[in-house]
């Protein structure tokens, strides 16, 4: 017999690709943090560089965050389709061998 898809494996990689992008999300906040100390503490001209680098940097994790959350939904969704096909080859597959043997009662 042929092992199939185990769809409780994808969905444990999923969360762990879940709560990646929610470590990311806490870094942005972390980020933010400092960055609120920094604005509220520094008042050189330097600062606008900093907050153009951080807002930067909170756009990307922002981006990669949900893409890791499309990635995490997409391997699921996968699973569940992988394993509906493996079910539908099986119950063909049942098909054709009970015919066989109504074909073989049959002569």
């Amino acid at each position: 017999m042929k092992l199939g898809i185990n769809v409780s494996a994808a969905k444990y990689q999923a969360n762990s690709i879940h709560r990646n992008a929610d470590q990311l999300r806490g870094v942005k906040t972390k980020l933010n943090g400092f960055l609120q100390n920094v604005n509220h503490g520094w008042k050189a001209d330097e600062i606008t560089y900093i907050n153009a680098a951080v807002s930067k940097i909170n756009s990307e994790i922002s981006r990669l965050s949900s893409e890791l959350d499309s990635v995490g939904s997409d391997i699921v969704s996968t699973a569940y389709e992988i394993k509906r096909e493996e079910e539908a080859r099986e119950r063909a597959r049942l098909e054709r061998l009970e015919r066989l043997r109504e074909m073989k009662q049959a002569d």
